[in-house]
């Protein structure tokens, strides 16, 4: 009888994780890039959290080329609408026109969201960021954490 068991049990364990995962399924869209336009979204992300905007910041395009000098930002503006305060991680991905990947910016929760709130995360472009300015549109990437 123990032989029997402890298959089903160690079957059971890994449908419940699965399910579980699927819940919690990362919610992944492209846009149009605009630098210093904020990109009202209301985007439902699963576990009762929607991505309301994305701002990207200049870090200076008065009277020189757009990303001369300093670092690109991404203000993302997430609303816990669940029952639960929710951790989650954000990745903001910029390409150009073929499609070549330019820079890549992430950020976590540190503390859950608490329900009813919004927050804005301040994302930075760091290392690979040469060739920014000729971004032309841009992935983001929600997860929900369990």
């Amino acid at each position: 009888m123990r032989r029997l068991l402890l298959p089903i049990v160690a079957f059971a364990v890994v449908v419940a994780a699965t399910g579980r995962e699927a819940v919690a399924a990362v919610t992944s869209k492209t846009y149009e890039f605009k630098a210093d336009t904020k990109l009202e979204t209301g985007v439902e992300i699963g576990q009762g959290l929607r991505l309301d905007s994305i701002l990207f910041k200049s870090p200076s395009s008065i009277g020189m080329k757009i990303f001369s000098s300093g670092i690109l930002k991404v203000d993302v503006a997430v609303t816990n609408l669940g029952a639960e305060a929710r951790r989650f991680g954000v990745a903001v991905a910029l390409f150009d026109d073929e499609g070549r990947l330019l820079g890549v910016a992430s950020h976590g929760t540190t503390f859950p969201l608490k329900t009813g709130r919004q927050a804005v995360y301040t994302l930075d472009f760091l290392n690979v960021n040469s060739e920014i300015y000729k971004a032309t549109k841009f992935k983001i990437s929600v997860e929900p954490k369990l």
